[in-house]
């Protein structure tokens, strides 16, 4: 018995090693079979993630970006004040204008999104004002997430393409789809997968991804390309999303 036990912790570890390896999320519960993929193009920028199975017509593509705005992204924003450190989502930056950057290049869709409310705040429910009671209050470089303030602009790093071609969303709410056109542009270019790109990853990303999932949108989630205040809440994130054989998405 005590060889057996042995025998089966060695390949349970081996198998938890290459899930990791594979996809840093859920724990394998079988050795992962190899999987050759088309000798298609990719759009990934440097060839080394298995996107050509998954995006084989790109004109059916999106890549969207959620909520890289200076009020969560930047001191002085609603996010600081409320007592996170930015730095933690500032991160994943530059690796998104990677990203962003070869999205354009190929002629992929760019939809970017902004949460912020009216400036009379008539959007705002009373309980997500009592719970975020510094929306519409003044910080450091103007109204905290009100729309057409400085906090509600996007980082320069990530801003919308100059000539229009680019649509911003923006959202009262954590999901891209509550009380927006965000379903109707999508089915009207014909996309039905989504690259997510975005902050937080368990709150506005997720809202996001679980919306899109129910509407029949695949969703392919970025790891290094989304961020939370808190590690932890990233990582439970991303597993969530990818767990059950991706019930979200993939990651």
């Amino acid at each position: 018995l005590g060889k057996m036990l042995t025998r089966l912790e060695n390949v349970s570890n081996i198998v938890w090693a290459t899930a990791q390896e594979v996809s840093g999320c859920v724990k394998a519960q079988e050795p992962p079979q190899k999987i050759v993929y088309p000798p298609t193009e990719s759009i990934w920028i440097d060839g080394d993630f298995p996107l050509n199975s998954l995006l084989r017509d790109r004109s059916k593509v999106a890549l969207l970006l959620i909520d890289f705005q200076n009020d969560f992204l930047q001191i002085g924003g609603f996010g600081e004040k409320l007592g996170n450190d930015v730095t933690s989502l500032r991160r994943v930056i530059a690796p998104t204008k990677s990203v962003l950057s070869h999205a354009r290049s190929v002629g992929v869709r760019v939809i970017h999104t902004r949460e912020g409310h009216r400036p009379n705040l008539m959007d705002l429910t009373p309980l997500k004002g009592e719970h975020c009671n510094g929306i519409g209050k003044e910080g450091l470089h103007g109204r905290l997430m009100v729309r057409s303030e400085w906090g509600n602009d996007i980082v320069p790093e990530l801003m919308p393409a100059t000539d229009g071609s680019e649509c911003v969303i923006d959202k009262p709410g954590k999901s891209a789809f509550f009380q927006t056109d965000l379903e109707f542009i999508l089915r009207n270019t014909n996309i039905d997968t989504l690259i997510v790109c975005g902050v937080t990853t368990e709150i506005c990303v997720h809202s996001t991804v679980r919306d899109a999932t129910d509407r029949g949108f695949k969703c392919i989630v970025l790891d290094d390309c989304t961020a939370s205040y808190f590690d932890e809440f990233h990582s439970v994130g991303l597993n969530m999303i990818s767990s059950q054989d991706g019930i979200f998405g993939v990651v």
